[in-house]
């Protein structure tokens, strides 16, 4: 499944038909479930700059906590997470709160037919990169904040045609740059045509504004299909016209294959669209490839790779644009219920043009962590994800 107009907005893409009937217990629960992970880290350019590179050795602590409600028609979940971090060689960036997170999700099924949802959230960090979160891009270590609103509503109008109605609102701010707002309604439909096809269709307008009286909209009506190779194997092509006063023959699309095989998923897929990057003015023509692999060895075992490109385009004379590679491993082993060892490694590359001179900034950063799980006060059950919103691709 391919998100190609809101993959720049948020990562997860998953349609909300699937939640209506995956989240749906015999009997109501409330749960929570609190966490703590203690991390070690390295960081080979721990101000993310182009020039006078410095690495550090970094101690983080992350408490963290989801509390959730479970009943027959609704879910709903809130989850708060904050880092900690102590540095070896650079004690002036020590912080109690160098990034927070809040996410609250809540979704209502009025009928089988019918349901309602409600995605919000707030993302803080001294660190550009972080809110960044698809593409990567950014430079040095500035505070910014991104906060979020996302209602939608989801409708079967019969066995064959589902379609949804959101609204997506976005506020990024950033210390001593440029704010922006991000405003999008998006109109969607999927029609079975059979077992291995389905059409797509829809319409998405975009509101992109700036400090100042700095303003961009766009309108796209979308057209793709869904097709199913075979049982474990699907294609998505989605398409449509871009329509603006500032690029009236530009295009957004994506295409996106996706495989299942054993314990191990693949995905690779290409995304064209427009995007706001924080703390930068006016959007960007965005052009992203990426590819993830996961492999389950055992239960409690897994291993994840992933690599990415990332191109963003700008008319504007004095910054003409910048170019992203990123590449990494993870893996994870549960020793029980309450352990969890983690390690990763991330290489990022970020190229760019700023009057006719080229920067280039890359990265490496390594961890390593263990994290402490309390037992749920209710037995597991599926639940809501934060900003896992009503989607047809």
């Amino acid at each position: 499944m391919v998100c190609p107009w809101k993959s720049t907005l948020r990562k997860t893409c998953i349609p909300l038909t699937a939640y209506v009937a995956a989240i749906s217990p015999i009997h109501a629960a409330t749960y929570w479930e609190p966490s703590i992970q203690v991390s070690a880290i390295y960081d080979d350019n721990v101000f993310v700059r182009p020039t006078v590179i410095e690495d550090d050795v970094i101690t983080r602590l992350r408490p963290s906590i989801e509390i959730g409600h479970e009943s027959e028609r609704s879910a709903a979940r809130l989850f708060y997470l904050q880092d900690i971090e102590r540095y070896e060689s650079h004690p002036e960036l020590d912080s109690g709160q160098i990034r927070r997170q809040i996410d609250g999700s809540a979704l209502y099924e009025f009928s089988e037919r019918t349901a309602v949802s409600l995605d919000a959230g707030l993302n803080e960090s001294r660190v550009t990169t972080d809110l960044n979160v698809n593409t990567g891009f950014g430079a040095g270590r500035i505070e910014g904040k991104r906060t979020s609103l996302n209602p939608a509503i989801s409708h079967r109008f019969s066995e064959n045609v589902t379609g949804l109605a959101e609204l997506i609102l976005i506020r990024d701010r950033v210390d001593n740059g440029v704010g922006s707002n991000t405003d999008q309604i998006n109109v969607e439909f999927r029609q079975f045509l059979s077992q291995k096809n389905q059409l797509l269709y829809g319409y998405r307008y975009s509101r992109f504004g700036f400090d100042g009286d700095d303003v961009t909209e766009i309108q796209v009506p979308m057209l793709g299909l869904v097709h199913r190779l075979d049982e474990n194997r699907a294609l998505t092509m989605v398409a449509g016209p871009r329509f603006s006063d500032s690029d009236p023959t530009s295009f957004d699309a994506a295409l996106r294959y996706q495989q299942e095989y054993g314990r191990g998923q693949f995905m690779l897929a290409y995304e064209r669209g427009t995007s706001a990057l924080v703390g930068e003015r006016g959007i960007v023509d965005l052009d992203v490839v990426r590819s993830e692999l996961t492999y389950e060895f055992t239960a409690r075992m897994h291993v994840g790779v992933v690599g990415s490109y990332s191109n963003a385009a700008r008319d504007l004379a004095e910054q003409s644009g910048a170019e992203v590679y990123r590449a990494g491993i993870n893996a994870a082993y549960r020793f029980s219920d309450h352990i969890l060892l983690e390690s990763s490694w991330s290489y990022s590359h970020q190229r760019t043009s700023i009057n006719q001179e080229q920067f280039r900034i890359p990265r490496n950063v390594a961890l390593l962590s263990v994290t402490f799980l309390l037992p749920r006060t209710s037995e597991p059950r599926p639940r809501l994800q934060p900003q896992a919103r009503a989607q047809m691709l």
